[in-house]
Order: structure tokens, then sequence, then C-alpha cells
């Protein structure tokens, strides 16, 4: 057991999508409700299609982009 885990350490998982900015208000406003304030984050979004380079559509070039660059 690791000294962290004896010190009761709590957490919660909020969905949301990172790439709408209401979603990002909202994770922390429920963070915020849960532990009166935000000690860790963990943003773990990431996408990827595999598809040929001639075959990505500018609506996917768009989504990967916005989750994994914007996102972060």
């Amino acid at each position: 057991m690791s000294a962290k885990s004896k010190r009761n350490g709590k957490g919660i998982a909020i969905k949301g999508d990172i790439a709408k900015a209401a979603d990002v208000r909202r994770l922390f406003d429920e963070t915020i409700k849960a532990f009166d304030r935000l000690d860790v984050l963990v943003n773990n979004a990431g996408v990827y299609k595999f598809l040929p380079l001639e075959e990505i559509t500018e609506d996917e070039f768009h989504r990967e982009f916005n989750i994994n660059v914007l996102g972060a």
C-alpha cells in the first residue's frame, strides 16, 4: 500500500468534451462543488483515425485537432 492510499484520498470522474467551453466550465464547477477546490487534473483525451492521408476529411482533421491540440 502506497503512502498516498493511506491518506484516504478521493476523486471523481466527470465526462465532458474539452473542445466545448461550456463542458469545461461544467467540469470545473462540478469539481469545486464536490471538493471546494481543484488539486489535480488528469486530461487523457486523444483520438486518431487510422486512414490513408488522402481519405482524411476536413471534418475528421478538425475533430482530431480540436481534441488532441486545443483540448490540452
